[in-house]
């Protein structure tokens, strides 16, 4: 064929252009050429017929695909990462979370990009021992993943990660994770009893997150008994709460005097859960009104005058 003519003989950048065009076509009967050149030395060409195999080959090119990402340098990993995260199909999650272990970390990394994006939920098994590897970054990437991958039966797991977590960025991940999981307020209420006083904490913001009664209730309980760090971290899982539910008690949490030092957060937050809360414009403005009787600062002043305006309708 003209075009097998053309790949042997051209010289790398015009090799390049007929991959893309072979693969643009998906010419099926250009696969085991173009496999071939999986494993070419010219950077231009490889990453051509990365994308080529992967558009051509579709779920039979997995193996050819998979074994370049184990073998190849930060470019071609990310090739195949990105001809994955597009290729149609299940195959991808299973061979995927099948060949997870037996790669170099930083192609660890890109396929459990590729398995959260697939919210490939059936191969967490193979993303949970990641959660303990030596390198960072996998680690990190594996932690990540769980928020798009993780099960109620994973909900043992994911409380022993954040229990045992350091990172800010891990912690945020697994918060999530839990939340996503379908972690309940009698499951996360179980668990926090049995953490150190100085991680029971980490629990309020998915608290926030479940957002029914007795989550509020505990939340608010952490507040009115817990140290400075505690009622910091109450404050803040009430401001982000899923509903409005928590705006009463950051208003009465604004009001007490001898919670000066976390009025301006609260108000904040109850400021922020008055915009998303879909309320009629009148009664938004009556809780802005709450809320700038108490406001001390400019700032957050011109929060609530700019929220009011938002509700076009100015007081009489």
């Amino acid at each position: 064929a003209a075009w097998l003519k053309k790949l042997s003989g051209a010289d790398n950048a015009d090799k390049a252009a007929v991959i893309d065009m072979l693969g643009d076509n998906k010419v099926a009967a250009a696969l085991p050429a173009l496999q071939k050149l999986l494993g070419s030395r010219s950077a231009d060409v490889k990453s051509a017929a990365v994308k080529a195999v992967g558009a051509t080959g579709g779920a039979a090119a997995l193996p050819a695909l998979l074994q370049t990402m184990k073998t190849g340098d930060a470019a071609t990993i990310s090739d195949v990462k990105n001809a994955l995260l597009i290729m149609p199909g299940n195959e991808v999650a299973a061979q995927s979370g099948a060949a997870l272990a037996a790669m170099p970390a930083p192609a660890q990394e890109a396929l459990l990009t590729v398995l959260a994006a697939r919210k490939a939920d059936s191969r967490v098994d193979d993303v949970l021992p990641l959660t303990a590897s030596t390198d960072a970054a996998t680690r990190s990437a594996a932690i990540g993943a769980l928020k798009d991958i993780a099960t109620r039966a994973n909900l043992p797991e994911l409380f022993t990660l954040l229990d045992n977590a350091a990172g800010d960025t891990d912690i945020s991940n697994l918060q999530e994770a839990l939340i996503g999981a379908g972690a309940g307020s009698e499951d996360v209420l179980a668990q926090m009893k049995k953490a150190s006083a100085g991680k029971q904490s980490r629990y309020l913001p998915v608290l926030a997150g479940i957002g029914d009664a007795a989550a509020l209730q505990t939340t608010v309980t952490a507040f009115d008994n817990g140290d400075a760090s505690t009622k910091k971290a109450a404050v803040a899982a009430l401001s982000a709460w899923k509903n409005t539910a928590a705006a009463a008690a950051l208003l009465k949490i604004a009001r007490d005097k001898a919670n000066s030092a976390y009025r301006e957060e609260a108000l904040a937050g109850y400021v922020s859960l008055t915009r998303k809360s879909g309320y009629p414009a009148d009664q938004q403005l009556l809780m802005l009104r709450n809320a700038m009787e108490l406001a001390a600062t400019p700032a957050l002043q011109q929060k609530i005058l700019q929220g009011a305006e938002r509700c076009k309708t100015l007081p009489a």
